[in-house]
């Protein structure tokens, strides 16, 4: 590499060569160690660098070398048919993709650490509600009520879901296209991680809230073997899932402010402090009992400021690049064993020994999460109250029936074990299968909430996340969530 009358590391040519060899035509550079030959027969002084004393010639092979991988690696990004690809809806945008590490351990630790994006300014006070026991609970479920697996042979079904994926492919390419879309997704420029699962035969891009413990649960239990260890090229198809939005901003409310106690110290303390003007300062210190409507005078905060954003309650069309990329199916929790069973299927994967009911986890792994975290929540709340509201966020989910209460009270709650909690959750459960309409009860919970909310408010954060409706086909004005408005 030739520098004419340029510094190096500060220093001029000359400079380098009477401070290190006044005498001589040949010196090395105090921070680099590389070879500084200096060569006269010009007006001007030219500076020969070689690095790590290689010589020139072969530190161009070398750069060579580096331009050539480089090249390969940008053309097998830009194929058709492959996450990344810069495609009709990029328009220029431009698409960085982060790697995660081939360890599948740490492969899905962003899922339970705060992310550096969400700009929190409380990061060591972070937490998860999904721990390490209620994946474990799900992945080793046995229950012998077991949902079946979809039949995909049998006559239309194939045909009927192959047509479903279609369609949402196409809703989401013409709403791109508007501009009000297209704005949103060039203005958004975070990174998109992916994982790989199914052996690494589908790429996978996980939001928060629609289906990551599920995945996270069949990938440790069914696609860990010796065959997830074998490299591949890259993944065959990719996928992302969602979620109707009000749903999936319940199911954030109950399992991260309410019923998660560290979460308390972090997003409770703001969202007390800075939403409730009476609130006394034991409440503010602890931050549990958050209600609701200030659960959502902070997400239109937060997206209205761009402050303590958090990709649990983000909306989904803020995150994996989804006009920016192309992806080859779009899931619906609402209908996540199809679409699941299809997904695999297109990758030559058999899903029948799947289990697509996560509820004895999420109980279990919930119950246990709580009597662990006993000394620090009783210091805000006696147990009996925390256990009640635990159990009404199952009763929330349609996970127990509405009919069934707390079968303890008094000083048992504050001696009770974490297993003995589960068993007694797990006992409601099982009563409630068969007797409970899990969809109604949970429909039921959901407009029990919403109506809460003064209407300002919910017509506002109608319209902070309506992208997330139009782009995936769900209505953003249901009837029982807006009565006031026919």
């Amino acid at each position: 590499m030739v520098l004419s009358d340029r510094t190096f590391h500060g220093e001029t040519p000359v400079q380098l060569k009477q401070r290190w060899a006044p005498d001589s035509g040949e010196c090395r550079h105090s921070q680099t160690g590389g070879v500084v030959s200096i060569v006269r027969g010009s007006p001007d002084v030219n500076v020969v660098l070689q690095i790590f004393g290689m010589p020139t010639s072969r530190f161009r092979l070398v750069l060579l070398v580096v331009v050539a991988f480089t090249c390969a690696g940008v053309f097998i990004l830009l194929q058709p048919g492959s996450v990344g690809t810069f495609d009709w809806r990029s328009l220029g945008a431009k698409v960085t993709e982060t790697k995660f590490t081939n360890a599948a351990s740490r492969k899905w630790k962003s899922l339970l650490e705060d992310e550096v994006e969400d700009n929190w300014e409380f990061n060591d006070a972070w937490a998860s509600t999904t721990t390490a026991s209620s994946i474990q609970d799900f992945s080793t479920n046995q229950r012998s009520n077991k949902p079946l697996v979809p039949d995909l042979d049998a006559p239309g079904k194939l045909e009927s879901l192959t047509n479903r994926f279609a369609q949402r492919s196409r809703l989401l390419a013409q709403k791109c296209l508007q501009p009000k879309h297209l704005k949103s997704a060039l203005m958004n420029n975070a990174k998109v991680k992916l994982m790989k699962v199914a052996y690494g035969k589908l790429n996978y891009c996980p939001v928060p809230k629609i289906g990551t413990t599920f995945t996270r649960s069949i990938q440790r239990r069914h696609f860990l073997d010796n065959r997830a260890k074998r490299k591949r090229k890259k993944p065959e198809k990719s996928y992302f899932l969602v979620r109707e939005p009000y749903s999936r901003l319940m199911s954030g409310y109950i399992g991260k402010i309410v019923t998660n106690q560290p979460w308390w110290k972090t997003f409770g303390k703001l969202i007390i402090s800075k939403f409730r003007p009476d609130a006394d300062k034991r409440r503010i210190q602890c931050g549990n009992g958050a209600t609701f409507p200030e659960f959502v005078k902070y997400l239109i905060y937060s997206q209205e400021a761009s402050r303590y954003i958090n990709t649990h309650f983000q909306p989904i069309h803020q995150q994996c690049g989804i006009c920016r990329w192309s992806y080859d199916f779009i899931g619906h929790l609402e209908t996540l064993s199809d679409d699941m069973s299809f997904m695999l299927k297109s990758v030559d994967i058999t899903g029948k020994d799947l289990n697509f009911d996560d509820s004895e986890g999420t109980i279990r792994g919930k119950c246990r999460d709580t009597v662990k975290r006993r000394p620090q929540i009783s210091k805000c709340v006696d147990m009996c109250s925390m256990m009640g509201t635990v159990w009404w966020s199952f009763q929330a989910r349609g996970l127990i029936s509405k009919d069934i209460d707390l079968p303890i009270q008094g000083k048992r709650c504050d001696s009770v074990t974490g297993d003995e909690f589960a068993e007694m959750a797990m006992r409601a459960h099982n009563a409630s299968l068969g007797n409970t309409n899990r969809s109604k009860q949970k429909r039921e919970a959901l407009v029990q909430l919403f109506t809460q909310v003064p209407l300002p408010d919910r017509l506002r954060l109608r319209e902070l996340y309506l992208a997330d409706f139009e782009l995936f086909g769900y209505d953003s004005m249901p009837p029982d969530l807006f009565p006031e408005i026919r």
